[in-house]
């Protein structure tokens, strides 16, 4: 029997107790956006996230609410951004034509090409190419780098481009490989190292074993006990986004 134990409690006793969860969660996803965008408007959306979790939890289940709350505020949240996505597929389509034909510009002529001259290559007035480059630059992401100054392979697997994906696009896939990257802190040092460079570094199962010294079959093994418990922790709380699991297959 689904028991739902904020049936009977007011929705302002909700958010007063689960308001900070809410504002932490906004704050962490205004930290990738554009400074034009309001925290305030990300911590309302939230808010109605956070209502839209009580409403559904089940306490049966033996999910903590804080963790089931947090998989619905950022959904919520992510899905308000993508309804002010201002940077349309055309703009985005255009602005890698632009940036192909800089290249050849640059490498026809031996030096950096005007911005005319780049328009006039793509079949863009001056004008509209302008425009298209400030919608763009508006939606642009930030991504401070780490407050210790080290490495971060979490932060170069965000910065790598995604054709076709709109700034918002790319903050909720961030936030899905940040998500992955908290559970795989969970496994075995070994495991990690092995998971990091296969899935965020991109090296094959015989490129990590040269790199550490280990036959690629026992890196398979431990590649493949790797994913068996990290599914295991995957499947003790929700996860916030079903991408993460099409991440691992």
């Amino acid at each position: 029997m689904s028991t739902n134990v904020f049936s009977t409690v007011g929705p302002e006793i909700v958010v007063q107790n689960y308001f900070s969860l809410v504002r932490t969660i906004a704050r962490r996803i205004k930290r990738r956006l554009p400074a034009h965008v309001d925290v305030e408007d990300l911590v309302q959306t939230g808010v109605i996230g956070l209502m839209e979790a009580s409403g559904r939890y089940d306490a049966s289940r033996a999910v903590d609410f804080s963790s089931f709350a947090n998989s619905r505020i950022t959904g919520a949240i992510l899905d308000e951004l993508r309804k002010w996505d201002t940077c349309s597929r055309h703009d985005r389509h255009k602005a890698r034509e632009a940036e192909e034909a800089k290249l050849r510009l640059r490498a026809t002529a031996g030096d950096e090409p005007s911005r005319e001259e780049i328009a006039k290559a793509v079949g863009l007035a001056l004008a509209e190419y302008e425009q298209i480059l400030q919608r763009l630059e508006s939606g642009r992401q930030s991504n401070p780098p780490c407050a210790n100054g080290e490495e971060n392979i979490v932060d170069e697997v965000n910065e790598l481009p995604c054709p076709d994906e709109s700034p918002f696009e790319t903050c909720s896939r961030r936030e899905d490989i940040t998500m992955l990257e908290t559970y795989i802190r969970q496994l075995k040092p070994r495991q990690q190292k092995v998971l990091r460079l296969y899935y965020f570094k991109d090296l094959s199962l015989k490129e990590i074993g040269q790199q550490l010294g280990v036959g690629e079959a026992r890196i398979c093994q431990i590649h493949k006990q790797g994913l068996m418990d990290l599914r295991r922790f995957m499947n003790r709380k929700p996860v916030s986004a079903p991408a993460i699991s099409n991440m691992i297959q």
